[in-house]
């Protein structure tokens, strides 16, 4: 969380919101976070990752209640990303073991088509007992003077950063 301990790498821009802003700053903030809220990888699913928002303190909660958002001016989030990985080391040693035992049984070695359905069917496997890799970004916009500071240092996570921003509160 570098935001509030650690290091002091960011990136820093203005936003320009687009259109009317609600009023109420705190529950704009809450419905706009919810709506774009992290939500955890399904490994049955073929997706490998998982990207949100989640709060500053807490990378596991995506309540938003405006305490744990608002900080006198400043709106504090984090962007969360998971990313689940089957080491290709792992998946070739068990597609290795298959194949030789295939080959004990059938007299012969199996056929590509064969060799690449058991490594589907080996990765699945996989993906079902590996945990995700959790990176939190941290995000800091001052509402009155409209600085955002992007706390990542980044290219391609300032960009994808700088879109979900955009999607989030509708500014530019």
């Amino acid at each position: 969380m570098p935001v509030l301990r650690g290091s002091v790498t960011f990136s820093r821009f203005r936003a320009d919101p687009q259109g009317e802003r609600a009023k109420d700053v705190k529950r704009w903030a809450q419905r706009s976070l919810l709506r774009h809220a992290f939500e955890p990888i399904d490994k049955k699913e073929d997706d490998d990752r998982a990207a949100g928002w989640v709060e500053v303190e807490r990378n596991d909660r995506t309540e938003f209640t405006p305490s744990r958002v608002i900080f006198g001016e400043y709106l504090l989030a984090s962007y969360r990303v998971d990313r689940l990985r089957v080491p290709g080391p792992v998946v070739r040693a068990e597609l290795d073991a298959w194949a030789e035992q295939y080959e004990a049984e059938n007299a012969g070695p199996p056929k590509r088509s064969e060799r690449r359905n058991q490594k589907a069917e080996i990765t699945f496997k996989l993906r079902q007992r590996a945990f995700p890799v959790t990176r939190t970004y941290d995000v800091s916009w001052n509402l009155t003077t409209q600085e955002v500071g992007l706390w990542v240092a980044s290219a391609g996570l300032v960009e994808e950063l700088m879109v979900f921003m955009e999607e989030t509160f509708e500014i530019r």
